[in-house]
């Protein structure tokens, strides 16, 4: 197995799912890290002439380890699903009783230890709990938005 330094490839790419990043190329390594979906990570270096396709990268902590090659993807997923929701606008409320950048229903705001209303908190506030909402209860909250990126 050999491994190869990115010159080409470089730039951020971002999970496609939770990811256990491993210590060393082996998927049966020590994990170092779990990663939510969506994680900006940068490519460091892949391997070649193996099995099993696996790309080194950087955690936005510094942190470094392996992951599988297609648990990465260019688009960023939450931010695509936000733009898709609300034009990518966390104060947005539309009266019809969705708030904030990805919808939420206050019902599903409160179920992932949101308070208040949705459209009230941070964007970074607002990705968190949709975030905890996927990893509870899939892609199914934003059916047409997720089926539209190709997520489901």
């Amino acid at each position: 197995m050999t491994t190869t330094p990115l010159r080409d490839v470089r730039g951020q790419r971002f999970t496609t799912h939770r990811v256990a990043v491993t210590k060393q190329v082996r998927p049966a390594s020590r994990t170092v890290e779990r990663v939510a979906l969506g994680t900006k990570v940068v490519k460091l270096a892949r391997t070649t002439g193996r099995d099993v396709n696996r790309v080194k990268v950087r955690l936005s902590g510094g942190r470094t380890g392996w992951v599988s090659a297609t648990t990465l993807r260019q688009q960023d997923v939450w931010g695509e699903l936000a733009r898709c929701e609300s034009g990518n606008r966390p104060r947005i409320t539309t009266g019809n009783g969705y708030y904030g950048m990805y919808q939420f229903t206050a019902r599903s705001w409160r179920s992932v230890g949101g308070s208040g209303r949705p459209h009230r908190h941070s964007a970074k506030e607002q990705t968190k709990r949709a975030q905890i909402l996927q990893d509870r209860a899939g892609w199914g909250q934003w059916p047409h938005c997720t089926r539209k990126l190709g997520l489901r």
